[in-house]
């Protein structure tokens, strides 16, 4: 009885511990991710979360927003405000598996984004 008991206690604390190494809020990140890829396959409007830099639309610091796709032009919407978005031609400058980011030829505005989605906002950028 104290083996199944004490059996017991560790397959409890093994649980434990596996959920609390399970990182909840990745895996909502992820499958929101999964559920615009289909929608940008699709062609559906889609709002794609980045981070952007640009000295007009976020007075020159980094702002997290959403580039809005779809019919249309290209919007970026942050909390305040949606405005069109049209940095011109996008340049590589870094990329790792969480990240790609993109700065505009004059070096003014750059763009921060995952790069499942970053295709996608490219070719409608175009």
């Amino acid at each position: 009885m104290e083996l199944l008991a004490g059996l017991l206690r560790g397959l409890i604390a093994l649980v434990g511990h596996v959920v609390a190494a399970i990182d909840w809020s990745a895996l909502g990140r992820g499958r929101r991710r999964r559920r615009r890829l289909d929608r940008l396959e699709r062609g559906e409007p889609v709002a794609v979360p980045g981070v952007l830099k640009d000295p007009e639309l976020t007075g020159g610091r980094r702002q997290v927003g959403r580039l809005c796709l779809g019919d249309g032009p290209v919007m970026w919407q942050d909390k305040d405000k949606a405005v069109v978005f049209a940095p011109g031609p996008l340049a590589l400058v870094t990329a790792d598996e969480s990240e790609i980011a993109f700065r505009s030829e004059d070096g003014r505005t750059e763009l921060r984004l995952h790069p499942d989605e970053a295709p996608y906002v490219l070719k409608a950028l175009r």
